[in-house]
């Protein structure tokens, strides 16, 4: 069906977390909960829960927007992991 399109595809690992703005989200997340230094599991999950509440609209916009640099940053990489 692909090909029978002429569809441009870019072969890319599935599982790249330079092609998934989530994990740049989850890795802000654990910075600012790690700085609470949260002691027990139910503090730990509570603190998650207040730092997931106060991510702006703004900021996951801005992850989004940030994919097209992102995927011309990973080609010119020829797919290994960038600095992002």
């Amino acid at each position: 069906w692909i090909q029978e399109r002429n569809v441009n595809i870019i072969e890319w690992p599935a599982q790249s977390p330079d092609s998934n703005p989530i994990e740049n989200l989850w890795q802000i997340i654990g910075q600012k909960v790690s700085a609470m230094k949260p002691k027990t599991k139910a503090e730990l999950t509570a603190k998650i829960r207040e730092t997931w509440a106060r991510i702006s609209k703004e900021q996951c916009v801005k992850l989004v927007n940030s994919m097209p640099e992102r995927c011309r940053l990973v080609i010119k990489n020829k797919g290994w992991p960038i600095k992002y």
